[in-house]
C-alpha cells in the first residue's frame, strides 16, 4: 500500500505501506521510524548538536522545529513558549530548552506523569508524540441554529467604528494609522466630499476653468487651445507668444530694423519662462 502525504500519527501506520510521504508526524517525533517515543529533550539536544556541526542554520528554521518537538509542553509552560518566540542566538534557544527538560524533569520527580496520563494526551506531554488536530466545528450544534448563528457573527463584516469614531472598533491597520496621526477621521460620513470630473469621474479641480480633472482638463484646453491657471495650463498664451514672435521676425526680414516689442512680449522677456 502506497499513501500520500497524510498525518500519520504512529509507526504501525507506516509499516503497512511501502512508501509514505511524511509530514507533522515525525516533526512532533524524530524517533518514529525506530518505533519509540523519547523523551522531547533527548530530540531536542541531539537537533540542536547536529545544527552546532553543520553551520550555517537559519534561527527561523531552528525555532520552528524546537517548537514542533516542544508543542505540548510548551502548552503549559507559556513563559517559556513566549522567550522561545523572542530569542535571537542559537545559545538562547538551547537554553530555552534545556530550561524545559529541568521543568519537565521536576514534574517527572514529583510523580505528575500519572496525573497527565488522565489528560488527553497518550503520553505525558515531555514524550514526543504526534500532535492531533482537533475536528472541524459543526455548523449547526445539537439540531439548532446555534452553531450557524456562531459562524454569520463571525464572518460579518466587522464595522470601522461606531457612532462617536472611538478607535476600539478599528481594524488593526487603521489602528495604527490612528496611533501615528491621532487626527485622522475613518468615518466616511465625514470624510470630504469631492466633485467629480464630468468626464471621467475623478475629482475635479476646485478651479479648474473647465470644471475636469487635470488629465481631461489638459486633453481639452490642447484641443481647443484654451488656458487653464489652476492646472498650469498655458496653451493660449504660449501660442500668442509664438505668433507675436513669429510677426516680429517677419517684419524684420522685411523692412531690416527691428520691430518694438509688444506689451505681450515685454512682460514675457521679463518673466521666467513656465
Amino acid at each position: 500500500m502506497c499513501l500520500p502525504s497524510q498525518n500519520m500519527h504512529c509507526f504501525e501506520t507506516y509499516s503497512l505501506c511501502v512508501s509514505v510521504l511524511f509530514s507533522e508526524g515525525n516533526l512532533h517525533n524524530p524517533a518514529l521510524f525506530e518505533g519509540r517515543s523519547p523523551p522531547v529533550w533527548e530530540m531536542a539536544e541531539e537537533y540542536l548538536e547536529v545544527v552546532k556541526q553543520h553551520p550555517p542554520c537559519t534561527l527561523s528554521y531552528v525555532r520552528a522545529h524546537l517548537f514542533k518537538l516542544w508543542h505540548h509542553t510548551l502548552q503549559i509552560h507559556q513563559d517559556l513558549r513566549e522567550e522561545l518566540a523572542k530569542v535571537k542566538t542559537l545559545e538562547a534557544l538551547a537554553d530555552i530548552s534545556k530550561q524545559l527538560r529541568l521543568r519537565c524533569q521536576e514534574e517527572i520527580a514529583k510523580g505528575k506523569d500519572v496525573e497527565e496520563k488522565e489528560s488527553s494526551l497518550p503520553f505525558p506531554h515531555w514524550i514526543c508524540q504526534p500532535y492531533i488536530r482537533p475536528p472541524p466545528k459543526e455548523s449547526v450544534a445539537n439540531g439548532n441554529s446555534q452553531g450557524s448563528e456562531v459562524k454569520k457573527t463571525v464572518c460579518q463584516k466587522r464595522a470601522l467604528e461606531d457612532s462617536d469614531g472611538t478607535a476600539d472598533t478599528l481594524s488593526k491597520n487603521k489602528q495604527k494609522k490612528r496611533s501615528r496621526n491621532p487626527n485622522k477621521n475613518f468615518c466616511p460620513e465625514q470624510k470630504p466630499k469631492y466633485i467629480k470630473c464630468e468626464q471621467c469621474g475623478n475629482p475635479k479641480g476646485n478651479k479648474c476653468v473647465f470644471n475636469l480633472c487635470r488629465g481631461c482638463c489638459k486633453k481639452k484646453a490642447y484641443k481647443e487651445v484654451a488656458d487653464c491657471p489652476s492646472h498650469g495650463l498655458r496653451f493660449k498664451t504660449n501660442a500668442e507668444k509664438r505668433k507675436a514672435e513669429d510677426e516680429r521676425k517677419e517684419h524684420e526680414r522685411n523692412c531690416g530694423s527691428p520691430q518694438p516689442l509688444t506689451e505681450l512680449q515685454e512682460l514675457s522677456s521679463v518673466q521666467a519662462p513656465l
